[in-house]
């Protein structure tokens, strides 16, 4: 990922900071907008346009969606912000990008190499497969796609942070629930597994590559 020489104040220690931002309820209330702007890349998830200046910022660099065919008509019709250098997909299910009308440019992500390591690490969703979180996704990306020294911070992984999957009112902002882009929690439930996922192994793979590559892997409700 090639970054400005520009180090924001506070981050000395950091070759380039760069935030990825998820639509946990953390961020709510804490004023961290101007602290995401003046990182050096802000990577949101597509459906963003409900977040607040005052928490979550207006930077962005990098939109995040999942490539499906039954997932694009949803995200050409609610999208309502583009990023300013791209976008980066996850296949979902391997679906072929034949099927998929997508925005031009889009780097396509397969997940499964880290699922692997996922699993080597005892990590299984409840139905005996695995596969992460597009937040975890877009993560495990910025982080093979960072500089040695670089600070990736997580904002609004609520569910990550914990291990688990939080009740939705206590995860989730009411702003985003309301969203009719905001994906259905059709059979969601709390708990550590839901479905492919196990929210337990995504922050160890997350770590486990951040130690590979030479990165910082945080989440800003440790430290801002």
């Amino acid at each position: 990922m090639e970054v400005p020489a520009n180090i924001p104040d506070g981050a000395s220690y950091a070759k380039n900071r760069i935030v990825i931002i998820g639509h946990g309820k953390s961020p709510m209330g804490k004023g961290w907008g101007e602290k995401i702007d003046a990182c050096d890349y802000v990577i949101r998830m597509w459906d963003n346009h409900w977040q607040n200046e005052a928490d979550y910022g207006t930077k962005y660099d990098y939109g995040f969606f999942e490539a499906h065919p039954s997932m694009m008509p949803h995200f050409w019709q609610h999208k309502q912000r583009d990023p300013t250098e791209g976008w980066a997909a996850s296949l979902l299910f391997h679906s072929p990008r034949a099927y998929c009308q997508m925005p031009e440019g889009t780097e396509l992500i397969d997940q499964a190499p880290w699922a692997e390591i996922g699993e080597q690490l005892g990590g299984m969703g409840e139905t005996g497969r695995l596969q992460f979180t597009r937040g975890t996704i877009a993560a495990c990306w910025a982080i093979e796609n960072s500089e040695p020294g670089d600070q990736i911070i997580l904002v609004g992984y609520d569910n990550i942070h914990a291990g688990t999957a939080l009740p939705v009112r206590a995860g989730f902002p009411e702003e985003y629930l309301e969203q009719q882009s905001t994906f259905s929690f059709k059979g969601y439930k709390p708990g550590r597994k839901y479905g492919n996922h196990d929210f337990q192994c995504e922050n160890p793979v997350m770590q486990h590559l951040a130690k590979k590559h030479n990165v910082t892997v945080t989440f800003a409700q440790d430290i801002w």
